[in-house]
Order: structure tokens, then sequence, then C-alpha cells
């Protein structure tokens, strides 16, 4: 037995311990962490208890349905496909959300939906402890799934989206335990330094992946995107030929399902130039890498909030041609800094640039739906339909903005 599968075994052993205990114990790859921060064995037992103690939740109450869903539909704007972003954490969500949320946006018009897929992990970076440059799973980080939506939740959501015919955008998101037990004080996976090793692929992907070899769903080329990575650039872009890697399995895998590779999607972190004082972040040692990682992409998707200085003006309002400039100026400063070679140039100009996650502020006269896209070329926007950025109302009826609800839906 190789070393890495000595490791995926223990690990499972572990887990096993943890379903029948529903606690923390001590296992024999015990976090760093807990020992250089003492609170977190604390946040490691409550994430534990919350998983033992769960019950199946009822689906939501078909009165709670916003009823404008029924008479109101999304507006289209010009060489845009508009994404309804599903935006689950907890084991429990998907049962009790999806089927509602995907009727829902189904009602409203949307042609596609952007499935955010928890992946749960525990150590990391944290404020108090720092992971060493080449961190081991099991005993810097590992991933958890106890309390992340089960496998028979994912397959049930997804066949909701399949049955009521959208296409589907699957992305993976990692989640800190910290976060989901202590929201307050939550970690951004942006700082985690989590590895994106065999060990991220298969709890990211692979439950994923036995669904469509399973139910052979979104078998049209054009029914399935999936995004790779989510707000972690210091780990995609400072091991090139480990990202590289990542992408080119991920196509080959989804083509030995459903025999066509998908669009493979890489979503930034909006500003581009937060987190990278990580101890796992580099100096690419190969630029050829990076150049190639780049150009597999066949999408780069940055969030822009427009609350978070993410967007770029014209005549004092927010537009697409101004945030997609002062985005590319970002990324593409970092990417040469990061190859400190004359030799390479390496740029995204080529590359489409869609939103990955999307939501202008409520509180700015200066940002409007209808006035931001003025793009020319086709790009895909997934609107992060959660909490205050919810502008149609998707996530459980509230409106939070009177003023973009109506730019946003439009009568029937």
């Amino acid at each position: 037995m190789s070393f890495k599968n000595h490791l995926k075994y223990l690990n499972k052993i572990f887990i096993s311990i943890l379903c029948v205990t529903g606690t923390y114990a001590e296992p024999f790859l015990a976090l760093e962490r807990i020992s250089y921060e003492s609170s977190y064995k604390s946040d490691l037992s409550e994430y534990y208890r919350q998983a033992k103690s769960y019950r199946s939740p009822a689906s939501v109450d078909d009165a709670t349905e916003v009823d404008e869903f029924n008479l109101y539909k999304i507006r289209e704007f010009k060489n845009v496909s508009q994404f309804a972003g599903l935006i689950y954490f907890k084991k429990g969500d998907m049962a009790k959300l999806c089927e509602k949320q995907v009727s829902s946006a189904k009602k409203l018009g949307f042609k596609g939906v952007s499935l955010f897929y928890p992946v749960h992990f525990s150590g990391g970076n944290s404020e108090q402890y720092n992971m060493p440059s080449e961190p081991l799973h099991g005993r810097h980080y590992r991933f958890e799934e106890l309390n992340r939506p089960s496998r028979s939740e994912l397959y049930n959501c997804l066949n909701v989206i399949s049955k009521n015919k959208l296409n589907l955008q699957f992305i993976p998101h990692l989640e800190s335990v910290k976060t989901l037990v202590d929201p307050e004080n939550s970690e951004w996976r942006l700082k985690s330094g989590i590895p994106l090793d065999d060990f991220y692929y298969e709890s990211a992907f692979g439950q994923f992946l036995d669904y469509l070899e399973l139910t052979k769903n979104f078998s049209k080329e054009g029914d399935l995107m999936v995004t790779a990575f989510s707000e972690i650039d210091p780990m995609v872009l400072s091991y090139p030929k480990r990202s590289l890697s990542i992408v080119k399995k991920l196509k080959k895998d989804v083509f030995d399902r459903l025999g066509y590779k998908p669009k493979v999607s890489y979503n930034t972190n909006g500003d581009f130039y937060n987190g990278w004082d990580l101890p796992q972040s580099k100096q690419v040692s190969s630029c050829f890498y990076l150049k190639e990682l780049i150009e597999e992409m066949d999408y780069i998707s940055p969030s822009i909030y427009g609350d978070r200085g993410h967007v770029g003006f014209n005549n004092s309002m927010a537009t697409y041609t101004d945030t997609k400039a002062l985005f590319s100026k970002r990324m593409n400063k970092k990417l040469n800094e990061l190859c400190n070679n004359k030799n390479y140039k390496i740029s995204i100009a080529s590359k489409r640039i869609s939103l990955g996650e999307f939501a202008l502020d409520q509180t700015s006269q200066m940002q409007s739906y209808t006035k931001f896209f003025n793009n020319k070329e086709a790009i895909i926007v997934t609107y992060w339909n959660h909490n205050k950025w919810d502008h149609h109302a998707l996530y459980d009826g509230t409106i939070y903005s009177k003023r973009f609800y109506k730019e946003l839906l439009i009568s029937k």
C-alpha cells in the first residue's frame, strides 16, 4: 500500500470512529493546529456535535414561495447567460431548499443554475497558526464529510436540476470548519493554504463524478460546466503544474462518463491581491506550466461584488467593460510577478471573462444592473443568491433591495 493510500485508509478509520461516537476524539493523525490554538479543539467538537445531532429537515413549505415568481421573469441582457446561484453549507441544506429553489429559478426563466457544493476542511492556516510550506493531509489539514450535504442530498438535488432541464455549473467551494460553527469569526478560504492534491480532487469531485457515471444526466454537450477552483488563488497559481493536472483530469473524467469535455472555469477572487502572504504561496518554479494552466482554462470567472471595490466605472456608473479592465489589469500584474521571466508573457487578454459570483451594491446609486451589462462578447453570470446579495429574492423570498428587484425582474 502506498503512503498516500495508507493515509486515505487511516482517515477512513478516523471518520468511522467519529460516525460511531459523534464526538471529537484525538485521532492517530491529530491536527497540529490544535496544539497551537487551544480553542480549535472546541470548534472541531462542535462541528462533530452538529453532525451527530442532525435530523432530516422538512422541505421549505410552499407558502414561503414568493408569489411574484409566478408573475415575473428575469430581465434578459444582451450577450449575457444568467445562472441562479444555489448556495448550501451544511448537511440538510440541499434537502430543505434545493427543490424549491430550482423550481423558482425555472419559473423566473433562468436557463441554468450554479450549484455551490461545500467542501469542508479542518486545519489550514489561521491567525494563530500557519501550516508549513508543504502541508500533510491528516496532520496539517483534513477534509471533513460528517456535516456537509450527504451523497443522497447531492444526487437528489442534481436530479431535480436535470428534471427541470436546466444547465448546470458545478462549483466546489472550500468551507472552513471554524467558519461553519462560528460565522462571526470566519476564516477565508483564500488564506487557508489547503493544497490542491488528490484529497482535494476526491472531496470536491468524487461524488459528483460518481453521479454522472450512475445517471448519465447532463449528457448533451453544453448542459454542464465545471469550476475547478473557487477563490483560492495562491494555491492555484503557486503550484501551476499540480493545478493543470487537476483541470486536465477533470475534463477527462467527465469525458469518460458523458462523452464530451466540459467547459472548465477558474473562479478567482475579485481584487486578486489579497491572501498572498501565506507560507504556502510562492513564486512559481515553472512559467511554462503557469502559461499552460491559463491557456487550459475555458473561462476566467472572478467573484465581483459592488460593495467590495471590485467594479470599474465609466461616467460615474459601474459597467462590465470597466470591471473587466480593472480585474484584468490586477490579474495580469500578479501573473507576471509570479513568473519573473522576461521570456514569458502571461496574460488573460485572450480569455473569456465571465462572472463566477456577482452582486452589485444596493446602497450605491452609481451601480445599476440595467446599466452594468454593456459587454459585446458573450459572458456567463452567476448571481450570488444569498443574504443581502440575493437581489432576485430566490434564497428565502426576502427582498433586500426593491430597486434591484425591479431592475432584474419584469412582468411575464
